[in-house]
């Protein structure tokens, strides 16, 4: 089920309705999205020269000049913003259709499937999809992307297959599914001097804490929660830009991390952490699979989705 991207579609002397190539709509998504004629030339791989030609012919047919200088950069024109999301539409909907097949054997399927999905999920729950992916689909590729700032637009527009995500992170115009759930905990150094068997809030708020923040700066699941329910308490020393790095940074310090249990879990084998119920009662960790509402039948879709579903009920507190 490969992504929406301009690459899929084919340009040449192409198909006229009511006298524009629909050919064209691709080049015209492009100038929308990137308010660049440099930056969507090299989107739909067409030389700068091409899409200024493309943006010419545009803009005699809808009487509207789209983009327009503004200083140093270009914005769209008032009818360049109802075109956008049209557009888009169309687009998404073309490659839907295009996908239809009577006979589907995604065994012989040699089609490319994009997720966007955290560090936490590329550790502890995607090496077990790659497997029932290969005994399923062996010549199905998948290409992963870590969670950014973009991921909802990519989803909207089509860009990306698949997000796994939180519930509090999905996007609220397309379907969503419940995968699996995990829990938070704490860990530590084995040899951490501060603790006696357990973390308690005293010790909680005591020691130094080792936090991710996510790429675009957004905080996770659990600082959202930990502020409002506690405020600022606790001693933030080290952040980090992955949830699979906490168990090594407390290694040889006092310091301690609040991670889901399944990571920890994984790591307990690799570095020498110990694993502590945390000292607080913590809200239910869930991730969902989202996808594009104009995918919802596709028959890759069906059968991945289905895939996950099968893969995340084998995930059980170990």
């Amino acid at each position: 089920m490969p992504a929406i991207h301009a690459k899929n579609i084919k340009r040449g002397t192409g198909m006229r309705f009511n006298r524009l190539d629909l050919n064209q709509l691709v080049a015209l998504d492009a100038l929308l999205r990137e308010k660049s004629v440099s930056k969507a030339a090299e989107h739909v791989f067409l030389s700068q020269s091409a899409m200024s030609n493309s943006l010419t012919r545009l803009r005699e047919y809808f009487q509207d000049e789209l983009l327009v200088p503004a200083g140093r950069k270009m914005v769209i024109t008032s009818l360049g913003e109802r075109l956008a999301p049209e557009v888009q539409s169309i687009l998404i909907r073309i490659q839907a259709v295009t996908q239809l097949r009577e006979n589907f054997d995604i065994y012989t399927s040699t089609i490319e499937i994009s997720l966007i999905v955290s560090d936490y999920i590329c550790s502890t729950f995607m090496p077990a999809v790659v497997k029932a992916v290969a005994l399923e689909a062996p010549h199905v590729k998948i290409r992963m992307t870590l969670l950014n700032g973009t991921y909802l637009e990519k989803l909207d527009r089509g860009e990306v297959d698949f997000l796994i995500v939180p519930d509090h992170f999905s996007h609220k115009s397309h379907p969503t599914e419940p995968l699996f759930e995990d829990r938070f905990c704490c860990v530590a150094w084995n040899e951490n001097t501060e603790l006696q068997g357990k973390v308690t809030f005293e010790d909680y708020q005591k020691l130094g804490h080792v936090v991710t923040q996510i790429g675009d700066g957004r905080t996770t699941l659990f600082e959202d929660w930990f502020l409002e329910k506690h405020g600022d308490v606790r001693r933030i020393e080290i952040v980090c830009p992955y949830f699979s790095l906490l168990p090594s940074l407390v290694v040889g310090t006092n310091r301690i991390a609040t991670v889901h249990y399944q990571l920890a879990h994984l790591y307990r084998t690799t570095f020498p952490i110990a694993i502590y119920d945390l000292p607080v009662e913590t809200p239910v960790f869930r991730e969902l699979i989202q996808y594009h509402k104009s995918f919802e039948s596709d028959q890759v879709s069906v059968w991945f989705r289905d895939l996950l579903r099968r893969v995340a009920s084998t995930i059980t507190e170990r």
